[in-house]
Formats: structure tokens, C-alpha cells, sequence
């Protein structure tokens, strides 16, 4: 099958690598994807800007291209420019740093794939919960290779699965189903003078009400793994609006 692999840590990453590597085994293997670090940049796309797209050597018996765009324009030019390589589903990753309940909204790996989404194509996100990228994705990626095998043919084109590896030092008890969670930050926006502005943030640690979510899984040592669509509607609350509206 004809696989797409793009990430938005970049070019450079060992374990886009890894997974590539592991992927080319059984599949054909294409890499588009940015030149550089374009980490929490969501869905953005650049319209109307130039985007420089750079064959590179990258393994054997795969076609690899860096971009100066964004996670997502990966996704456009794969369609539009190389339309003849027939894409039958697309991954993404695997991510340095974990892409776990809310924090999707603000990830660049994840909207890889919804970008794939919009185009009708089944997609799958790869993430491992630590930064850290001294380290072999060898066991990550197999595990990797073994979900997509197992469920590409079984889900919708417009489903995201998205999959978060625990801590590399944390022993794998299993690969958990789950839902999405809600993590909270306590941000702060700083003034640094010359109407500058610096946002932080960091994860509170207050206890989560809900343990039936990724992020609660993950700390117990499960490979987590949940099914998304791009689909925002709010249902529960389509029909009252209405009524009230209409």
C-alpha cells in the first residue's frame, strides 16, 4: 500500500525515522515534511505564500521531500503536487511529546491528520510521551506497524487514531482504548517591556476527576489509543438552537 509519513518536529527526527524505517518494510513509503520544527502550530496552512519543496536522500527505497511549510501543507502538496502516488492512508509521527486529550487542539501531529481527514484519507498519529529523542523507537515503531495493520482496512476515511507511547522508562502493560481527557495549565502572560508579551504555561496538578482517559492510562503504562473526527458539531445542542432560532 501507498503510505504517506509526514511529523512536525521535522526533517531531522530519529523517530520519524524509525517509523519510516519500520513502515518501508511492508509498505511504499513516501516522506513529506517540514525542513525544521514546527511544533504546537495546529492546523495552520500558508496560503498564498511560496513554499520551497527539497527531494532529499533519506532511505533506501523511500521518497522523502523537506518543506519550508507547515505539518499541514505537507498534507496539501502530497495531494495536489503528487497526486499520482495514490495515498491510502497517512501517518504521522512518531511525535516527541506526548498529544494526549486537549492538548490536541494545539498540535501540529494531530492536525496532520485531520488535514488528511478533509481529503477522505484514514489516518494515524504516533506520539511518545517523553521530549526526549536519545533514545531507539524501535519497539514504538513495531507497535506502531502492528495497530495500523490492524485497523487501517477497519475505519472510516474521516477517522483520526490517534496513539501516545508512555515514558521510555516505563514498562508497556498494554494498549488501552480510550477517550479524550481534559488537561489544565496554569498560564501566565508576562509583560517583558517594548509591547512584548511572554505566555506560559504549565500542567496543574490538580487530580483529574475523570480516570477513564488517555492521559490517566498513559501514567498506569498503556499505549492509549483514541478514535477522532474533525467533525466540531456540537449535536446534543443542534436541535434546541434550533428551536429556539427557527
Amino acid at each position: 500500500m501507498n503510505v504517506l509519513i509526514s511529523n512536525d518536529d521535522g526533517i531531522d527526527s530519529v523517530a520519524l525515522k524509525s517509523l519510516t524505517l519500520a513502515l518501508s518494510k511492508k509498505h511504499n513509503v513516501m516522506v513529506i515534511t517540514p525542513d525544521g520544527n514546527r511544533s504546537m502550530t495546529a492546523h495552520s496552512v500558508n496560503f498564498n505564500k511560496p513554499i520551497k519543496v527539497t527531494k532529499i536522500d533519506y532511505l533506501p527505497n523511500v521518497i522523502a521531500y523537506k518543506t519550508s511549510g507547515s505539518p499541514c501543507d505537507s498534507i496539501k502538496i502530497a495531494m495536489h503536487a503528487f497526486s499520482d502516488f495514490n495515498i491510502d492512508f497517512v501517518v504521522s509521527g512518531i511525535n516527541l511529546g506526548h498529544n494526549l486529550s486537549s492538548d490536541i487542539l494545539y498540535s501540529g501531529t494531530v492536525s496532520i491528520c485531520f488535514e488528511s481527514a478533509y481529503f477522505n484519507i484514514p489516518s494515524f498519529s504516533f506520539s511518545a510521551f517523553s521530549h526526549d529523542d536519545d533514545y531507539d523507537f524501535t519497539a514504538f515503531s513495531t507497535i506502531a506497524v502492528e495497530i495500523i495493520e490492524k485497523l487501517h482496512s477497519k475505519i472510516s476515511k474521516n477517522t483520526v487514531i490517534n496513539v501516545n507511547f508512555p515514558d521510555k522508562n516505563t514498562k508497556i502493560k498494554g494498549i488501552k482504548v480510550t477517550k479524550l481527557g481534559k488537561l489544565v495549565y496554569d498560564d501566565e502572560c508576562v509583560y517583558l517591556g517594548n509591547d512584548e508579551y511572554l505566555i506560559k504555561g504549565q500542567e496543574t496538578k490538580k487530580p483529574s476527576v475523570d480516570k477513564d482517559t488517555d492521559y490517566e492510562w498513559i501514567k498506569k503504562g498503556f499505549v492509549t489509543v483514541t478514535p477522532l473526527i474533525y467533525d466540531k458539531t456540537d449535536y446534543n445542542n443542534l436541535e434546541n438552537i434550533s428551536k429556539e432560532l427557527i
